[in-house]
């Protein structure tokens, strides 16, 4: 069988996922700026600042309704950051070996792992061979999206209160199949994700992948995606 195999955006994603929540309508002229009681917010602060962030979060710090589905190497369910924030499958009762919702995966309580095909979405142990940075980015790109804020630990994501879907389709070296990535997609789509993220780059198309796409457009699903990591002035 085909497979594709492409490596993860090491770029800041901070301007390209802003997007997701926050427009450019909020003036500061009339509208005075919030502040998360976050430690390490200091280390944020001129970022989001950038975007217009706290300005934003005057008028919303996200919404527990929002469903974002991370399509990665899988997330850290367990951050402590990040933990109150994860998707539960509601209609899924982990541990009792049965499809309970009949979406044709057993026991999908927090996502699906379309790279080992089961249901552990977090991250694998990190072992000397592995790409540190790859296996922690799907992590950190759930921390951008959706860390828990103002809640007097480390950061503060885009979104203090926002659910994400956590959907492992890369392996631990940052590569992986598009046919898993479609899956993948899929799965958000038919498991009720508001906006999918697709943080990764690659030179090929693929037809389950365009449909799979296609099919979340219809379906009025927000898809956001790497803009690439190559600079090409030609």
């Amino acid at each position: 069988m085909f497979r594709f195999y492409f490596k993860l955006g090491k770029k800041s994603i901070v301007r390209l996922l802003a997007v997701l929540f926050f427009g450019s309508s909020f003036l500061a002229s009339s509208v005075s700026a919030k502040i998360p009681n976050d430690p390490k917010f200091n280390l944020q602060e001129a970022y989001y600042n950038q975007i217009g962030a706290p300005l934003a979060w005057e008028h919303t710090v996200g919404s527990n309704n929002v469903v974002v589905a991370v399509i990665d190497t899988g997330v850290d369910i367990f951050n402590n950051d990040l933990a109150n924030n994860i998707w539960k499958n509601p209609k899924e009762i982990g541990g009792n070996n049965i499809d309970d919702d009949n979406n044709g995966f057993i026991d999908d309580t927090r996502g699906w792992n379309f790279v080992e095909n089961n249901n552990s979405v977090n991250i694998p142990t990190i072992l000397q061979s592995d790409d540190s940075g790859a296996v922690n980015h799907g992590t950190v790109l759930a921390g951008v999206i959706g860390e828990e804020g103002n809640n007097s630990l480390n950061g503060a994501g885009l979104n203090w209160s926002v659910k994400i879907m956590p959907l492992r389709a890369l392996s631990s070296d940052g590569g992986g199949a598009l046919t898993n990535v479609a899956k993948a997609v899929n799965y958000a789509v038919n498991n009720s994700a508001s906006i999918i993220s697709l943080s990764f780059v690659g030179l090929n198309k693929d037809i389950d992948v365009t449909e799979a796409l296609y099919n979340a457009y219809k379906r009025g699903i927000l898809v956001v995606v790497a803009a690439g990591n190559s600079r090409n002035d030609t």
